[in-house]
């Protein structure tokens, strides 16, 4: 402890406060009562269903019989033994509580006493004592080697300090292994995204822990002969919490932020840059023998915006000879304010670029022929030469980062607008054709060679976002399996801000068949959002694609002689209409006077515009139905930007009822956004809504019968169809659910075609066991709700078209951190509660 202390330097730990031991009250030793009655009572007709199945099928099955007779065997007094251990007034009491000791055990087949439906963790005398009493008594497998199922599913546990459960696991288990079980779950078992999720909020409760326990992170960062299989990059992740940085780790350390594991990388630059002066420790590495440590160096430099770095900048620079490095400086160099005019001219370009390809270029773009690459141009209209744009491409490839990088993005600025797309076009286009000839036509020897050259995609950046999506779906569509070149597409992409790349990151990360890309797609909109200061269901609010509609609500459509415009009908189809105002069936054909280039592009435009226009209602009306059932409150301001004033939203909202509710959360209007502008009630009186209120959708829970009825007439008066029903489905009677499932309608045949059909409709998708359907979830992202309707199993691949199942349960979980938990059904929000109602009750009306 002394040498670990020495290590710490001048680290101050945070004191280790003890969790003091205390009474559970006297009225829960009913509780415990209550609970082994209640479990009897459902394994009685477990058991007379089990004789009854073997009476008709002639088998012995005794499972249900054996737990019956285990809880049987408890007595009044093993309870008052288990009630005095919880209090910490008596020893473990020997129940033998069957198939417990198992972390694969069934849920439905665990034999509880306190932990019985979180009756111990629902009491507010309950510490973490008790708790962990409970569970060596009850699940003990889950106190030793699985502890980190305990970090997942524990509150009590989360919140405490990791020496604190260490403290108190040593003391009741008596076992001074308890700091390798901790230090287990959070090096070995965790992923990273899962130990990031736990970490925030509770660092000072994580990093003491390691702090006094440093063997580990050595035994995670290969300082010592066994690793025990722990994660490097959770060990990081660790570290980065520390006050300052462990000296004995600095080198090691450095290793790793000049290596070649970019997410390694990252994590230990970003922990170095803690310490004074470390652009010292860089620029040393400005000099190493291999050209990709010194473009790591040099990039980490410009991130670090060390100005006192510039000047061995421009002495690296001056002796430097492979062209890919300085390069790399000059992008530096520009981020650190310098003026690198000269090195962007033509001429520099051009001599820069034919050095380069003296050399011999990558083997991955051999498949591109410089001779077809497009014709460019810079920003004063002169040709680009061929060789600066080839040169730039194998630069890009031996750069591997299809999200650019900062010299990438300097090139390409000096190109006009035009020329930013065309070359933007090309590049997708050509890496997704080969990429298609790479699978049907090359041997299995050239089989990766797209993927080697992902670095070619950082040229992007500029391409026409709706071009973009059009190249992108059909090819994500047809190539699932292609998940590497998918995702390097997708990390490209996502450098492009704008509102049909935002929806395709969206809806990819919703529902896209590979689980891999849509963790990518996920993690892309998290940097965006981050990068944008705002979380992502902000983003996806503020970035709604508008199919090339204006602020009007019009595409003009310009042929150069003449002039069309399309627009919104009253069933939100785009239609056209001529210079008289005239609605005509398409586009004409281009005559004598029209500009046929202008033409051509007009009815690219407006194809491509009834595709994102689509799509766009689709999205919306799935995201407003939504934000109904979560009551998703929106400020005046937004709404009135977001919504109203965009061109297709204010369609879409105007098909809906809308509530207007005070700073108390008070009704102070129903109504309507007319087309004319207006907002009117029922009575069709215009108000004008208070600029300080929130506004939100409207369902049928928030108003009386007599006013839904007049609201369904005055859609019908005004020949609307409204975007979705608001006022189906009324709060369920709950009052007979059971153990926080319904299951009104249990044991209820159902066909699985017009299963599959009436939940997917409804946004469910299934809940699986390998190939098994084990029942329909629905998710609400932002109170991370999931309903789920389970069903009796059935095999996606062996079902047939007239193959039915009964219908279960309708309950719903809650994910609080890493706890994921069924939820008390008069918790579950009265909207959802009711909505999900009606899917459930939807599956046996005909």
């Amino acid at each position: 402890m002394n040498n670990q202390k020495e290590q710490l330097c001048n680290i101050i730990l945070p004191k280790n406060q003890p969790i003091l031991d205390g009474c559970l009250p006297l009225s829960f030793r009913q509780c415990l009562q209550d609970n082994l009655d209640k479990q009897l009572a459902i394994l009685e007709q477990k058991v007379a269903d089990e004789i009854a199945l073997n009476s008709t099928y002639h088998c012995q099955c005794t499972h249900q019989q054996q737990r019956y007779q285990k809880l049987k065997a408890i007595k009044p007094g093993d309870l008052d033994q288990v009630f005095a251990y919880l209090n910490g007034q008596a020893i473990i009491p020997k129940i033998d509580l069957g198939k417990n000791q198992s972390i694969f055990v069934d849920h439905n087949d665990l034999l509880l006493l306190a932990l019985y439906q979180e009756s111990l963790q629902n009491l507010p005398e309950c510490n973490l004592w008790h708790l962990l009493r409970a569970y060596y008594l009850e699940r003990s497998e889950l106190i030793t080697q699985h502890l980190a199922t305990l970090f997942e599913n524990e509150l009590l546990i989360c919140q405490a300090d990791l020496r604190q459960v260490a403290t108190i696991l040593s003391q009741i288990t008596g076992d001074h292994q308890v700091v390798s079980w901790i230090a287990n779950a959070f090096l070995s078992y965790f992923t990273l995204p899962m130990l990031q999720r736990y970490i925030v909020g509770r660092e000072n409760k994580v990093w003491p822990f390691f702090a006094e326990n440093l063997q580990f992170i050595d035994q995670a960062l290969g300082l010592t002969n066994d690793t025990k299989g722990f994660k490097v990059a959770n060990a990081l992740a660790i570290v980065s919490l520390f006050p300052e940085v462990p000296a004995k780790y600095i080198s090691h350390l450095l290793a790793l932020a000049l290596g070649t594991n970019q997410n390694l990388r990252v994590q230990a630059q970003l922990i170095l840059n803690k310490i004074e002066n470390i652009h010292l420790e860089v620029e040393k590495a400005l000099i190493a023998s291999k050209q990709e440590i010194r473009i790591i160096a040099i990039n980490w430099l410009a991130l670090l915006g060390a100005t006192s770095s510039v000047e061995r900048l421009y002495q690296v620079l001056a002796v430097e000879k492979k062209a890919l490095v300085q390069a790399t400086i000059l992008s530096a160099l520009n981020q650190l304010g310098q003026d690198i005019s000269y090195y962007l001219s033509h001429e520099y370009l051009l001599q820069d670029a034919q050095k380069g390809l003296l050399a011999k270029k990558p083997i991955s773009i051999e498949w591109l022929d410089p001779n077809i690459l497009p014709n460019l141009f810079w920003q004063n209209g002169d040709s680009v030469a061929v060789e600066i744009l080839y040169w730039w491409i194998v630069s890009a490839v031996k750069l591997k980062q299809p999200m650019g990088n900062a010299l990438i993005d300097l090139y390409l600025g000096l190109l006009d607008a035009k020329s930013q797309k065309n070359i933007g076009q090309f590049i997708l286009q050509m890496f997704i054709q080969q990429d298609i000839k790479t699978i049907s036509d090359l041997t299995d020897e050239y089989q990766s060679t797209v993927l080697e050259a992902k670095g070619v995609l950082a040229l992007i950046k500029y391409i026409d976002a709706y071009q973009a999506v059009q190249i992108v779906r059909p090819y994500l569509k047809q190539y699932t399996s292609r998940r590497s070149e998918i995702c390097a597409i997708l990390e490209a992409l996502a450098t492009i801000y704008h509102p049909e790349i935002i929806q395709l990151l969206l809806s990819i990360s919703a529902g896209y068949s590979s689980n891999i890309v849509r963790k990518k797609a996920a993690n892309l909109l998290g940097q965006i959002a981050d990068n944008r200061a705002c979380s992502v269901q902000e983003l996806s609010e503020r970035m709604v694609p508008t199919a090339n509609l204006n602020s009007n609500g019009e595409i003009i459509l310009n042929y150069g002689d003449r002039i069309f415009k399309a627009l919104l009908d009253e069933t939100l189809q785009l239609i056209v209409k001529n210079v008289d105002g005239k609605t005509i069936k398409s586009l004409p054909a281009a005559n004598k006077n029209d500009n046929e280039e202008y033409v051509k592009a007009c009815k690219k435009l407006l194809t491509n515009s009834k595709k994102a226009l689509k799509l766009v209602i689709d999205n919306q009306t799935q995201r407003l139905y939504s934000m109904m059932c979560i009551t998703e409150q929106w400020s005046y301001t937004d709404w009135h930007h977001y919504l109203y004033q965009h061109p297709i939203m204010n369609r879409l909202i105007q098909r809906l009822v809308w509530l207007e509710m005070d700073q108390n959360g008070q009704l102070i209007h129903a109504f309507r956004p007319t087309e004319e502008g207006a907002f009117i009630n029922i009575d069709d009186q215009e108000i004008t809504l208070n600029t300080n209120h929130q506004l939100q959708l409207a369902h049928g829970i928030h108003l009386p019968e007599h006013a839904i009825s007049s609201w369904l007439i005055h859609f019908e008066d005004y020949k609307i169809k409204p975007l979705f029903n608001q006022f189906a489905h009324p709060k369920p009677n709950i009052s007979h659910q059971v153990e926080n499932k319904i299951a009104d309608y249990f044991g209820q045949n159902i066909a699985v075609m017009t299963l599959k059909n009436r939940l997917h409709s409804r946004g469910y998708q299934p809940i699986t066991d390998w190939d098994r359907i084990e029942g329909y979830s629905k998710s609400f992202p932002k109170l991370a709700i999931q309903a789920c309707i389970t069903i009796s199993n059935y095999y996606r691949q062996m079902s047939t078209a007239n193959e039915t199942v009964k219908l279960y349960h309708l309950y719903f979980k809650q994910r609080i951190g890493l706890i994921d938990k069924i939820m008390h059904i008069e918790n579950v929000p009265p909207i959802i509660l009711a909505e999900c109602y009606g899917d459930y009750q939807s599956l046996i009306t005909v």
